[in-house]
């Protein structure tokens, strides 16, 4: 492919041609380009790491190639490169691996009560996630709550 000048290659997300910076990391150009991709240890300023698995991609280097599943966070996007985030094999290990932090995600935990303070719950509604509940038995059902003034209440 050409490329738009010396800093500028072209990648193709999802089917679209895009332009990016030369050694871009994946992630960035996903988001860029409006698509919600998940991670909860990237920060471009930090070193990469890809502890979380959550922005797990289809990838694939010339299009003779097969598509791999990569961490977006740590690829580095090169000229000609196909990006899908659709990929089936990584929106599953995606699923998964948001699963795995909701199943040992502690009940009480203090973040979750602000609203959209958690991560993990932002990620698991723009991700579309129709997981399970651990809220089983009743701990919402059959309460008397009460009330210790306008922002307080206390379930015992």
């Amino acid at each position: 492919m050409l490329t738009n000048d010396g800093d500028d290659i072209n990648v193709v997300l999802n089917g679209k041609i895009v332009s990016a910076k030369h050694g871009e990391r994946i992630v960035e150009i996903i988001r860029r380009n409006g698509i919600f991709m998940p991670s909860a240890c990237y920060h471009r300023s930090l070193s990469e790491t890809g502890h979380c698995g959550l922005c797990l991609t289809g990838a694939r280097r010339r299009s003779s190639d097969d598509f791999t599943v990569v961490f977006g966070c740590t690829t580095t996007a090169t000229d000609g490169m196909e990006i899908n985030t659709d990929y089936r094999p990584a929106a599953d290990k995606r699923q998964e691996t948001l699963f795995m932090y909701l199943m040992t995600h502690p009940l009480d935990c203090a973040k979750c009560d602000k609203v959209g303070g958690c991560f993990l719950h932002k990620f698991a509604t723009e991700m579309q996630f129709r997981g399970f509940t651990r809220m089983w038995n009743g701990k919402l059902e059959g309460v008397e709550y009460k009330t210790f003034g306008k922002n307080v209440l206390f379930d015992s």
